[in-house]
């Protein structure tokens, strides 16, 4: 045979020509996705939630807005806020995995911050979460 398939061989979209496995793949993908979006089988990962207390010079830098935009492109939610102390709060609640990645990227901190000290709490998952990340003032 000249590459072609033979009709009825599993040729699943009805063609009588073979499939490349990239074709397979990109094929099982698009399938993977209308499942997922209308049956919802894919399991979302459990979801934490912290508090994170971050010291050293970590106001007038842009702390809050660094926070804000780490969070939301790891797909966190939660807050964040200047202390009077000098110091910044932050909640966020994400899967665990994520949370460790958030934690890395606030000990670098923007540019021109210093941070000394973060202090990790875990909190109770929140079952309404906020849907988005906020900066609070």
């Amino acid at each position: 045979m000249s590459g072609n398939s033979v009709p009825g061989d599993g040729n699943i979209d009805g063609n009588d020509r073979a499939h490349s496995p990239k074709a397979d793949t990109a094929l099982q993908g698009k399938l993977d996705r209308r499942l997922h979006q209308t049956s919802g089988w894919v399991m979302t990962p459990p979801q934490i939630r912290r508090r994170y207390l971050i010291s050293g010079r970590v106001q007038g830098v842009g702390f809050r807005w660094f926070t804000r935009g780490t969070a939301d492109r790891l797909n966190l939610v939660g807050w964040v806020k200047n202390l009077p102390d000098g110091s910044v709060l932050c909640e966020a609640q994400g899967s665990p995995d994520l949370l460790e990645d958030f934690l890395g990227q606030l000990r670098e901190g923007p540019a021109f911050a210093r941070v000394s000290d973060i202090e990790v709490e875990d909190l109770p998952v929140m079952r309404s979460p906020e849907s988005s990340f906020d900066v609070r003032r």
